[in-house]
């Protein structure tokens, strides 16, 4: 699955706050396609394992759960571990990477679904 974005943006900008590194982040295990998610690529979670946000599944995996913090290039059957945004935290949303296509409204859901897991998401000033 493509995704969108116009450039991959520094972390700093993507994260505007977080209470801790240590309780925000967490490595998670990555699958899918073989592919490259960049920082900001916004993810599903489902039996344990995250994936790129689908959101005309018919499952959890329409709903989003965490936000990649580094780029990784995944191989189709493996399993990587990455650093994820989980919680606890504020980001700018026009920095985030989202799967193509994907509409208006579903991005509205999909930051609905973070922000429920306490990742807030604020325009950047």
């Amino acid at each position: 699955m493509p995704i969108q974005n116009e450039s991959t943006p520094p972390l700093s900008d993507l994260v505007q706050y977080e209470i801790s590194r240590g309780y925000s982040r967490e490595q998670v295990p990555l699958s899918g396609a073989d592919a490259t998610y960049e920082v900001g690529t916004v993810l599903s979670a489902k039996d344990g394992k995250y994936a790129i946000l689908d959101p005309a599944a018919a499952d959890s995996a329409n709903t989003a759960a965490a936000v990649l913090l580094e780029a990784v290039t995944l191989t189709a059957g493996v399993d990587v571990k990455a650093v994820a945004l989980r919680r606890g935290a504020l980001i700018a949303p026009e920095l985030l990477v989202w799967p193509d296509p994907i509409t208006d409204d579903q991005k509205a859901t999909a930051l609905a679904d973070l922000d429920a897991r306490g990742i807030a998401a604020r325009p950047l000033v």
